[in-house]
């Protein structure tokens, strides 16, 4: 368990979307059971997420990202594992983020970044969180490169490292 974790109301935001995609996505329909699962144990952490969902971490991280973004978006051909069932994130979350971040106007609070040809930004992730992109391509434009790169300008590598494209037109 990260030692960030229940430091914020962000961070209890997030852990409390990731249960809900899970018990969405990974209980068979039968969202209380899972939850009962995660409560009664026996271990605790990831390792009793993992035994309840009934798959890897990294596929229920994988899943939980890209639905943050595509939830309810009306991507053509996008699998239901990338959406929740109990929820419509951007829906119901404008509001609450008016309520709780004091926006002046409604907005879905993932934080997008645009990226355009030959843009340079940085960034960091820490583990378990992703950052969102969003980049843009003319129609004729052609393929686009995206390089990671590490502080020193290398091509990043991270054990455990996960890059995942979503292709929303």
């Amino acid at each position: 368990m990260s030692k960030l974790a229940d430091t914020s109301l962000a961070t209890r935001g997030a852990a409390w979307a990731f249960v809900r995609f899970a018990a969405d996505n990974y209980s068979n329909g039968l969202p209380r059971a899972f939850t009962r699962a995660l409560a009664a144990g026996p271990d605790t952490g990831v390792r009793n997420f993992t035994t309840a969902a009934k798959a890897p971490v990294d596929s229920l991280v994988e899943g939980w990202l890209v639905s943050m973004y595509a939830d309810h978006l009306g991507i053509a051909g996008l699998d239901a594992k990338y959406q929740y069932r109990s929820y419509n994130f951007r829906s119901v979350m404008p509001p609450v983020a008016r309520s709780v971040l004091n926006q002046s106007t409604a907005t879905y609070p993932l934080v997008v970044q645009s990226v355009g040809s030959g843009s340079n930004f940085s960034s960091m992730n820490r583990s378990g969180t992703g950052t969102y992109f969003r980049l843009t391509v003319a129609a004729g434009a052609g393929a686009q490169n995206v390089k990671v790169l590490d502080t020193s300008g290398n091509v990043a590598t991270f054990p455990g490292e996960h890059i995942y494209v979503l292709r929303v037109q």
